[in-house]
């Protein structure tokens, strides 16, 4: 098949053989791509032409992604799977985690201490987190052992800084535990708290 090269926006290539488009992709990508797929390519490299061209936008794309804000495996895989082909997801899933972009085990660790520091959860409602973003039950475990983190007085603290009001009669208890149990708080562990700020039990 013969290959044409069209000028486009930024500078870009349009891609066509036999006068069909396949791709758009930057100089850089172009004239790195190996010499087979670029010089007289025939059906079996246009299509592998395709495929890698799909995985290394793939790849940019997991690199803008990753560099926003730290994401699991299945966080990525989902958001990239929205745009490329599946061939091209794998592919730029494992470029990311052979270079260390993505470990769902810091991931995990990094979010558990975040979760439990920042936005006071409870150790089941972290669970319940880290699960939703597709982490191993083994990482999930392990970044739940933080011995640092007072879960008791992350308890105390929202009693005190949002519903210290409710103490004051049922309903408002009723809404105070049921705040708490939503942040990933257990009966025992709330009663403990109200029972030493000198409370009844709920």
């Amino acid at each position: 098949m013969e290959l044409e090269l069209r000028d486009g926006k930024g500078g870009r290539y349009h891609i066509y053989a036999d006068g069909e488009f396949i791709a758009s992709v930057s100089p850089e990508v172009w004239y790195t791509l190996p010499d087979r797929l670029r010089e007289d390519p025939g059906e079996e490299e246009i299509t592998e032409l395709k495929n890698e061209i799909a995985a290394r936008k793939a790849y940019s794309s997991a690199l803008r992604i990753v560099t926003v804000r730290a994401h699991s495996e299945r966080e990525l895989r989902i958001k990239l799977g929205r745009k490329y082909p599946p061939g091209a997801v794998d592919a730029a899933i494992d470029r990311c985690r052979d270079a260390g972009f993505i470990n769902d085990r810091e991931f995990a660790a990094l979010l558990a201490r975040e979760l439990a520091e920042k936005k006071r959860y409870g150790i089941m409602r972290i669970r319940q987190e880290l699960a939703a973003r597709g982490v191993e039950r083994e990482y999930v475990e392990e970044a739940l052992d933080m011995p640092d983190v007072d879960f008791s007085e992350n308890i105390r603290y929202i009693i005190e800084t949002r519903y210290y009001d409710c103490l004051d009669s049922e309903k408002g208890r009723r809404k105070l535990f049921a705040a708490l149990s939503r942040s990933g708080y257990g009966y025992d562990e709330i009663k403990e708290v109200l029972s030493d700020l000198g409370e009844e039990e709920v």
